[in-house]
């Protein structure tokens, strides 16, 4: 067995603390550079995937209760809560647009 004298471990730990910091600086630059080219292309498509989903989830959940309503108390309710289920979709589409729009006029107040 190789024994380790107590410079070694010294020089050892100071060299692998040089190269993690080293890395670490290297992976800094490189996230701030990819940030800074794609964040615009990530938030349109996260802001179009959130218009998505809220539109959706709007318009099937209300489909569901009116197939739910139909099925159990024989009515014809399905098509009303079709329709609110898409001016529902439509209300959130509108407040989340609005609310971006809001934060992103606050964004350049605080830029000037």
């Amino acid at each position: 067995m190789v024994k380790i004298d107590k410079k070694q471990k010294i020089w050892w730990f100071a060299f692998v603390k040089n190269v993690i910091i080293i890395f670490v600086k290297r992976f800094r630059k490189k996230e701030e550079i990819s940030m800074h080219k794609y964040g615009p292309v990530i938030k349109m498509l996260s802001l179009v995937t959130q218009i998505g989903i809220t539109m959706l989830t709007s318009v099937f959940l209300c489909m569901a209760i009116g197939m739910w309503i139909d099925k159990h108390f024989s009515t014809n309710l399905f098509l009303l809560f079709l329709i609110l289920g898409i001016m529902g979709g439509i209300r959130g589409v509108y407040s989340l647009i609005h609310n971006i729009l809001e934060q992103e006029d606050m964004e350049d107040k605080d830029e000037r």
